[in-house]
């Protein structure tokens, strides 16, 4: 999801790292600003994975459920 804010920058919209470097540019903080900016990627980042992840295991349950009603033979016991 986060991988199209780099094709958002090349369409000339305004992005996370292009606001911090606007910003940099006036006060030349470029370090602590960069770090807030990868701060803030960071968040993004782990709230919409943890998101996906619900997804994902949302709608995976179809397959997995079909392989575990799956019935095995039963094993006789050795006499």
């Amino acid at each position: 999801m986060l991988k199209g804010t780099s094709l958002v920058s090349v369409l000339a919209i305004s992005d996370l790292l292009y606001s911090a470097q606007i910003i940099y540019s006036f006060n030349y903080q470029t370090i602590p600003l960069l770090i807030v900016a990868s701060l803030w990627y960071l968040l993004m980042t782990t709230v919409l994975s943890y998101f996906q992840n619900k997804l994902e295991r949302r709608y995976g349950r179809g397959f997995d459920t079909a392989t575990r009603l799956v019935r095995r033979p039963k094993r006789r016991k050795a006499s």
